[in-house]
């Protein structure tokens, strides 16, 4: 037939509208993903049917209406949203969609508080938009309960509110997000490129910390001293800061706990350092022998074992806080010593387990394939630092 249907805001169950003809003319998006009458309400939107543009606009009118923080989320398309947001809302996209999804011309304006515009919903997925037009939050908002994250932003923001806009994790084209920005707006840290390249590039390294990534992209030239404190710029950290870094920890330790704290937690761990509990210096093994088992080429011996018996590792460790540390790999490695106790041949290397009961690293190796004479037994941590201690295997079989 001729004229528009309008079918607006019903719930179609799981598989979404089913409508057939002349489909142009039908005024379906949006559909509730949620029972008619609900609070809060799950609106789908997509680019589909008649007047497909504002279908994101007529969502958020209704959104309006209902004081609960509704969710709205968009397909593929390309959407206009000329009418104001006056209740709380959660605007995203549909997962992994900031490059296929935009929100475009004039101004989306943000008329109440407790607002999102995009998000990250994993470590490497966002749902965002690309927002051609400007965001305007307008006065007396909370501004400090708006979050606009993991867009590609190429107009301007401005921040009418009271307090400060949350506008971190974007990407703003080729223009300094200072230039576009108004009022007060939090843009640091922002991305260095569209969101879709950024999460790959997180991805491919195995990256999730979004601050070590950026860092990572942005800081490709000069010595290893410039870089790093390049690096811990992109992370929050001023210059002056990052230098006393480098001062206090050392350029290995600093470069160490930037490539492999994948989050912010383990980055300040891998900084601090691991050390053993008190008394923990005792050895590293079992067999420990009183006073020790002399030496060789100067390195005391820690323990005797027979040929044949079990050698039992073990240790336990503190993380720069004081606090036990249980979910870290150290290596443990096996080598025989010449006969200056300089270091001949590697035998063996493991990776010790944290046992619970003991609450300890341990790891074991065994002597009868071992030929008599000295072997140090090396623990490498992952902040670079080892402990080590030198046993004896003497040639009598048990």
């Amino acid at each position: 037939g001729t004229g528009t249907v309008d079918v607006l805001f019903n719930n179609w169950g799981a598989d979404g509208p089913s409508v057939a003809g002349n489909t142009g003319n039908i005024l379906y998006s949006p559909w509730l993903n949620d029972t008619p009458g609900s609070s809060p309400m799950t609106y789908m939107v997509d680019y589909l049917g008649y007047d497909r543009q504002g279908s994101l606009d007529r969502a958020i009118g209704d959104a309006n209406n209902d004081p609960d923080t509704d969710t709205i989320i968009v397909n593929h398309g390309t959407y206009e949203a000329p009418q104001p947001i006056t209740e709380s809302v959660e605007i995203v996209s549909v997962l992994g969609s900031p490059a296929n999804t935009f929100i475009d011309k004039g101004t989306l304006n943000i008329n109440s508080s407790n607002v999102t515009i995009g998000k990250r919903v994993n470590n490497y997925i966002s749902r965002g938009f690309t927002i051609n037009g400007s965001i305007t939050v307008g006065g007396g908002v909370d501004a400090s309960s708006v979050h606009i994250n993991w867009n590609n932003i190429l107009g301007t923001v401005t921040n009418n509110g009271a307090g400060t806009l949350d506008a971190t994790y974007n990407w703003w084209g080729s223009t300094s997000p200072d230039d576009s920005t108004v009022g007060s707006v939090n843009y640091t840290p922002h991305l260095p490129a569209k969101v879709g390249t950024m999460l790959t590039y997180m991805e491919t390294n195995g990256i999730t910390s979004p601050q070590a990534a950026i860092a990572g992209m942005v800081c490709g030239a000069g010595s290893s001293s410039e870089q790093a404190v390049c690096k811990l710029s992109g992370m929050g950290l001023n210059p002056d800061q990052a230098n006393g870094l480098l001062s206090q920890f050392g350029l290995s330790r600093v470069t160490n706990a930037i490539n492999n704290g994948k989050t912010t937690s383990k980055f300040t761990e891998l900084l601090g350092g691991y050390s053993l509990p008190a008394g923990g210096a005792a050895g590293l093994t079992n067999n420990l022998l009183a006073g020790g088992g002399g030496s060789i080429g100067g390195r005391r011996v820690g323990g005797v074992f027979t040929k044949g018996e079990t050698g039992e590792v073990g240790f336990a460790l503190l993380d720069f806080t004081g606090n036990p540390s249980v979910d870290i790999n150290p290596t443990v490695s096996l080598v025989l010593l010449d006969g200056d106790g300089k270091l001949d041949n590697l035998v063996d290397v493991t990776t010790a387990v944290y046992d619970n009961s003991s609450s300890s690293y341990v790891s074991t190796f065994e002597s009868l394939n071992l030929a008599p004479g000295y072997y140090l037994v090396q623990v490498d941590l992952p902040d670079i630092s080892s402990l080590s201690q030198v046993i004896q295997v003497d040639g009598v079989e048990v």
